[in-house]
This record gives C-alpha cells, sequence and structure tokens, in this order.
C-alpha cells in the first residue's frame, strides 16, 4: 500500500472520527436546551419553605441540601410542616436519602432534633469558629435534576434564587448536561460532603 492511499485512509478516518465529535457535542448542546433556567427571582421565608416541600415531593432517590441551617423566625428548619415532609418521603420512599451541610450547628432546631439520629439524614456542620461563607446555598435532587439556588446575606428573610430544571435531559446526556449547568455546585457536594468535616 503506498504512502498516498493509507494517508488518505487515515485522513478519511480521521474527517469521520471529527465529524462524529461534532454531532456529539451538538446532540449535548441541544440536550442542554432541553434544560429549563428560570430568571431569577426573590422569594421570602414562605416561598422558601413551600420550594422546599415541592422539591422534596417531587425527589425520587436523593436531597442534598447545603444552607446556614441556623435558628431563626421563619427558618424552614424550624417548621413542622418541613418535619412532616421529610418524615414522609422516609416512609414512602425506602431508599430515598437526604444530605444536609449546614453553616450553622444549632442542634436546637426542630429538624435537627427530629433527624440527627435517623441513617438515612446525614447532617454534617461548619467547624466551630469558622467564618460563614458568602456563597451559594443550594437544594438539589436526584443528582442535578431540579436545583434550587439561592443567595442571601446572614439572617436575611428576602433571597434572590434561581432554579435550574433537567428534568427533559435525555439520561444518556445527563451527567453532561448537569456538568454543565450545575457543575460548580456538584463539585462543592463533594468537597463540603467530606467525612472529616463532620461535626
Amino acid at each position: 500500500m503506498s504512502v498516498y492511499i493509507l494517508g488518505g485512509i487515515i485522513g478519511g478516518v480521521l474527517v469521520v472520527a471529527g465529524v462524529a465529535v461534532v454531532i456529539w457535542f451538538a446532540f449535548i448542546m441541544f440536550q442542554t436546551l432541553n434544560a429549563i433556567i428560570y430568571a431569577p427571582q426573590t422569594n421570602d421565608d414562605s416561598f422558601a419553605i413551600g420550594k422546599f416541600t415541592d422539591l422534596l415531593g417531587r425527589a425520587q432517590s436523593n436531597m442534598t441540601v447545603y444552607d446556614d441551617g441556623n435558628k431563626m423566625e421563619g427558618s424552614l428548619y424550624m417548621q413542622q410542616e418541613v418535619v412532616e415532609a421529610v418524615k414522609k418521603k422516609l416512609h414512602d420512599v425506602p431508599n430515598f436519602t437526604m444530605r444536609c451541610y449546614f453553616n450553622f450547628n444549632e442542634p436546637t432546631t426542630l429538624f435537627r432534633q427530629t433527624f440527627d439520629d435517623d441513617d438515612r439524614v446525614t447532617i454534617q456542620t461548619r467547624p466551630t469558629g469558622e467564618a460563614r461563607p458568602d456563597d451559594t446555598h443550594y437544594k438539589i435532587i436526584d443528582g442535578g435534576k431540579i436545583a434550587y439556588l439561592s443567595q442571601h446575606e446572614q439572617g436575611e428573610s428576602k433571597r434572590k434564587f434561581q432554579v435550574i430544571d433537567c428534568t427533559r435531559v435525555r439520561p444518556w446526556a445527563f451527567e453532561r448536561v448537569t456538568d454543565s449547568l450545575l457543575g460548580k455546585y456538584k463539585k462543592d457536594m463533594e468537597l463540603k460532603f467530606q467525612p472529616q468535616l463532620a461535626s
């Protein structure tokens, strides 16, 4: 086989491979368009409670929470309806798990008093003395199917929030799409939930 023929074959293979890669990324981009990214809004305590229970109700296997978790008036972690909703989810879905990482160690909240000893609700807190970071809080279900992102100053009852819904993304593209849209928070989850950070 001549060098020219071999070169032509290699060139053809590279062209086909290049086209395949372009098509693959086009499929991924198309799936990203299937995600719904809602415009940022502002909520209050009542809305936040409703959104938490709504997300919990839609979760199929797990929910991850990063929040202050402190004891303050209006906090969702002091609400009986939130506690009852979590109890119901744990009862109705035997394999359901929840992971919570809180900036404050407030064991007297109703949520902590109810679930501190529950094997399927993992609660970790920031080490005592560490400053509260000014970062984005989140509630994410099922590895990124729906994410509720919020940001606010400590103690504020009004919060800026945004919802990202990836429930329409196809399973084969799900990880790549959620990495693209929520990668920062997925990596943050891995960091925050390291065992050595447990209180």
